[in-house]
């Protein structure tokens, strides 16, 4: 019974934290990121996201962590080889976030982040890992 409760506590972390990451992705994605001066309200979502992303979806990318590499160690998995996919995919996602954060948090600056291509194309980067998350984890190939 403990494991299913640790088991629902990581997906719905992960829910939160997917839809954070998501919500930054779009934000820096976004043409208004590209240089400029930025007008109030374009400030105003920028801060209310770096808030967000602050309380809410660092808290659940941790918890994904924590909750994610205990069920590992209790299911007995670690040496399975769909969850080292699932891993790589969940640092990349980890790493994704942080370069996001810093971007969004540069412009609310109004320095120019360095340009970077791969930004553009950030929510699907995101969609497409979580879908071969949600793949790995099901099928477990």
């Amino acid at each position: 019974m403990t494991y299913l409760w640790i088991q629902s506590l990581h997906i719905g972390a992960a829910l939160v934290f997917t839809g954070g990451l998501m919500l930054l992705a779009v934000v820096v994605s976004g043409g208004s990121l590209e240089g400029g001066v930025l007008l109030p309200c374009e400030k105003r979502i920028g801060f209310a996201v770096l808030q967000w992303d602050r309380r809410v979806t660092v808290p659940a990318l941790a918890i994904v962590w924590a909750t994610g590499l205990g069920l590992a160690v209790w299911g007995g998995w670690l040496s399975q080889g769909w969850l080292t996919g699932k891993i790589g995919l969940v640092v990349a996602l980890s790493a994704m976030h942080g370069i996001l954060t810093a971007t969004l948090r540069k412009r609310m600056e109004n320095e120019v982040p360095p340009k970077s291509s791969w930004l553009r194309y950030s929510p699907a980067a995101v969609a497409v890992c979580l879908v071969a998350i949600a793949v790995l984890v099901m099928v477990k190939p």
